[in-house]
């Protein structure tokens, strides 16, 4: 759960807050395989995902590939380095949807 301060305001020694709640989506599961991985990865069950971003362990973005409306997509990662990734599935509107985790040998 994520919760949004607005609105603060100090007035006569006294502090109140106006608390946002915002609920996190639930993100469908990608399946991915093989898992680990060496050269080609599998993507299936796209559902409305259009780009999948690729994100490495300190979170920076290492590889984007647009799916458009396929319900299958292959990723070379042959060129990432050894370690654990994130897979992160998106809509054509940039609404994040799916991801998965994989581990590249």
């Amino acid at each position: 759960m994520t919760y949004y301060f607005d609105d603060i305001a100090l007035e006569g020694g006294s502090c109140s807050v106006d608390v946002g709640v915002f609920e996190t989506p639930k993100l469908e599961t990608l399946s991915i395989a093989p898992n680990p991985v060496s050269e080609m990865l599998t993507v299936e069950n796209l559902g409305e995902t259009a780009r999948l971003d690729v994100y490495n362990i300190l979170g920076s973005r290492v590889a984007s590939v647009w799916t458009g409306t396929a319900q299958q997509a292959y990723l070379q990662v042959s060129n990432l380095q050894s370690g654990v990734y994130t897979l992160a599935g998106y809509t054509k509107d940039v609404r994040l949807v799916a991801n998965a985790k994989f581990v590249k040998q």
